[in-house]
Formats: structure tokens, C-alpha cells, sequence
């Protein structure tokens, strides 16, 4: 996958160079913040973008790419200065009026929950994020929209490392292995809203690995010639009426087969997630905006040794409210509450924010019970901790034309 972007990527510069490219822009966004959680930590976070198209706009087609990378630097007072950069994202996309091809790194997001999600395969999306931020997967992705109607197709596959967040078990390989994925949805209109359907296959496989707390807290156990395969099955939908309403429905097994012991065992790991979701805005004032979400998760985890099998099962529920009030043109203010519903715990979230032209600043707090290291639910997509905190962000975008 990464030979074909890299030969895609050659291809584009060397169409540039014959035809030139008709538009480019530079545009980015920066972030400072300070954060007092139960130690202080700041930082700055600038986002660089470059995009641009090939293609005049009387063209049928539509040629361009986006290259954008993560710059940042924090500090705190544990780890003191950690500066990076990472790839954002890098992609190039051919489209039409019906059909869109995508290759390189980029966002693969679906869904209907804001809140509590259950469909979040490929993204870390944070509902407490002004901008949104996630991680991009290194992807072809195609999209056919099929004539006539609302309906469309996607098609994917995807390239990722063997690590310990690859997987549910935390496991830990020796040495660097890829691993693939495959998948696709469908989106169908139906009355005012749209239900989608969608699948992924996520397979690897690795010589000589080790994973932690399987049968105790702290206990490591090495394990040879494993292989595991996860499916995933999701199926959503929206209608928007006088009230907004949603659901996602989500299936997860993923069987792990290696040796122990000299022993064949596995380890599978099945979840079941249902979100129920509602917003409606109230006339009041300006207007104050209610979103409720609920969501239920079945864990059921077993482990066979290779001298018979034991499994448990898990339940947990969670619900959330989102309020949200403009107070005039410029500032608005938000209350988001998560409540863990089988142990009471509750986590507070406030945010009052000031929104201008190219500059922003919001002011947010959090009060809660929940352990500082929770997240919501299990996967690659579950959300930061849930800590007690106080930060005060500011944010400005730019853009600037180098070709019109």
C-alpha cells in the first residue's frame, strides 16, 4: 500500500510539473494551553497544512492532496519538556461526480453518536476536543455514490504496525510486523435520515510476543506463533425531525490462536455495543441546545490454556448529557456530563468559549470520581482520562492563497 502511494505520490509530481498545479494553500492552526490536573503541565501545538488541485475548476474531475503534520511540545512537571512531530496526514484523491479515491494517510470516521460511541473503528475523536483532532490510518479508500439517490458505497483497506494497541490484549511483539484490514459500507437513505451498514476484517501474525495481566495484575506470559483475525459488524442511523434521533449498533470478535506451553490455546474476545441517542433545542433564549446518549457494552472474554477453557462476562452502561448555550454572536458555554450507571461515578465537564474570526479561547474544568485513567469503553477509540482538571486554551487558523 505505501509502494502505491509512493508511486501515486511520484505520479503527482510529475503531473504537477507538466501541467502545473492550479491552486495551492498553506493554512495551519495553533494551540497553546495550560492544564492543572493533580500536577501542571502546558504545551503548543501547531498543525502545518499544505493542499492544493491539479485540476482547473471546468474540469469533470477533481485531482488534489492534503500533507499536514502534528508539531508540538509539552510540559509538565513529571516528565518536564517532551517536544515531537508526527504525520498528520498525506493524501492524494482522484474524484468525479459519483465516485472519490482516496490513498495515503487520512481520517476514516462514521457514525452517528457524538458522545458515547460505539462505531469508532478508526478514529480517536474526543467529544471534549474543540477541534476534533484523531490520529489517520494509512488507507486506500474508495467511495461510489450511487446516481439518483443518497446511497453510497465505501471500500477500504487499510496498513497498520503490530503493536500493543493493535489488538485488545495487550500485546506486546518482538520486533515490527504489518498488519492489514479490509472493509466496507453501505448508506442508504431512508424517510429523513439514513441507515449504514459496515464491516471490517482486521487480521496479523507474529513469531514470538508476550502479553500482560491475561491471567493475574503485573504477570507477563510469552507466547509463540500467533495469529488472530478480529470482525467487526456495525449498523447505524440517523433522523433528524422536530426531535434528532440515533442509534449504533456494534459487534466485535476477535480470536487469538499461538502456542503455550507447547500447548495449542487462544484467547477470544467478543463485544456487543448498543448507543441510544436524542438532541432537541429548546426556545429559550437563544436557543439552548440537549443531547442525551446511552450506551450498553457486553464483554465476554475466554481463555483456553490447552487444558480447557474459563470465560467471563462483563456489563457497562454508561449515559451522557450534552448542554450547550449561545450566549451572543461570539461566546457560548457547554456542561457535558458521562455517568457510569453500575457504580454511580460521575464525570463533569464545563466549557465556556469566545469565538472571532481566526482566534478563539475556551476555558474549560472538570470534577470528577471516575479514576483518572479510565476511559469509556474498550478498543482502539476510547476516549483521554476522565481527571479532575482546569485548562485554558487559545486557538488561531490561518490560511493563505499561494495559487488562486
Amino acid at each position: 500500500m505505501k509502494k502505491l502511494f509512493i508511486i501515486l505520490l511520484s505520479f503527482t509530481i510529475a503531473f504537477a510539473a507538466n501541467k502545473g498545479i492550479q491552486s495551492l494553500r498553506f493554512k495551519g492552526t495553533a494551540t497553546m494551553y495550560g492544564s492543572a490536573f493533580s500536577n501542571f503541565n502546558s504545551g503548543a501545538q501547531f498543525l502545518p497544512v499544505i493542499e492544493g488541485n491539479f485540476l482547473p475548476d471546468t474540469s469533470r474531475f477533481i485531482a488534489d492532496f492534503e500533507f499536514s503534520a502534528d508539531t508540538y511540545v509539552r510540559f509538565d512537571t513529571v516528565n518536564q519538556f517532551t517536544p515531537g512531530i508526527n504525520p498528520y496526514r498525506g493524501w492524494i484523491r482522484l474524484a468525479g461526480n459519483q465516485f472519490e479515491f482516496r490513498v495515503g494517510l487520512q481520517k476514516i470516521t462514521f457514525g452517528k453518536a457524538q458522545l458515547l460511541r460505539a462505531i469508532s473503528w478508526f478514529d480517536t475523536i474526543d467529544p471534549r476536543d474543540p477541534l476534533g483532532l484523531t490520529a489517520g490510518v494509512f488507507a486506500e479508500r474508495f467511495r461510489y455514490y450511487i446516481p439518483r439517490t443518497n446511497a453510497n458505497i465505501w471500500a477500504w483497506a487499510i496498513q497498520e504496525k503490530f503493536d500493543s494497541t493493535s489488538f485488545y490484549m495487550p500485546y506486546k511483539p518482538n520486533g515490527t510486523k504489518l498488519i492489514g484490514q479490509y472493509g466496507g459500507r453501505i448508506e442508504l437513505p431512508v424517510q429523513n435520515g439514513e441507515l449504514g451498514v459496515s464491516y471490517n476484517y482486521k487480521t496479523g501474525a507474529h513469531d514470538s510476543l508476550s502479553v500482560s495481566d491475561l491471567v493475574g495484575p503485573g504477570v507477563t506470559i510469552d507466547l509463540n506463533d500467533l495469529s488472530v483475525a478480529r470482525h467487526q459488524a456495525g449498523f447505524d442511523g440517523k433522523w433528524d425531525g422536530v426531535i434528532g434521533a440515533w442509534f449504533e449498533l456494534a459487534y466485535s470478535n476477535e480470536r487469538s490462536d499461538f502456542s503455550f506451553f507447547t500447548q495449542d490455546a487462544f484467547i477470544l474476545t467478543e463485544i456487543a455495543s448498543l448507543t441510544l441517542g436524542m438532541d432537541y433545542t429548546l426556545g429559550i433564549g437563544n436557543g439552548l441546545m440537549i443531547m442525551a446518549e446511552y450506551m450498553t457494552n457486553l464483554v465476554r472474554m475466554e481463555f483456553d490454556p490447552g487444558t480447557g477453557s474459563s470465560w467471563t462476562m462483563n456489563e457497562l452502561n454508561f449515559a451522557a448529557l450534552m448542554l450547550s448555550y449561545p450566549i451572543g454572536l461570539f461566546d457560548s458555554v457547554g456542561l457535558m456530563g458521562i455517568m457510569d450507571l453500575e457504580s454511580s461515578k460521575l464525570y463533569t465537564y464545563l466549557f465556556w468559549q469566545m469565538q472571532f474570526d481566526n482566534l478563539s479561547f475556551r476555558l474549560s474544568g472538570a470534577l470528577t470520581n471516575f479514576d483518572s485513567n479510565v476511559s469509556l469503553f474498550p478498543g482502539r477509540s476510547s476516549t483521554g482520562p476522565l481527571g479532575n482538571m482546569i485548562q485554558l486554551m487559545a486557538i488561531y487558523d490561518f490560511k493563505i492563497n499561494i495559487i488562486r
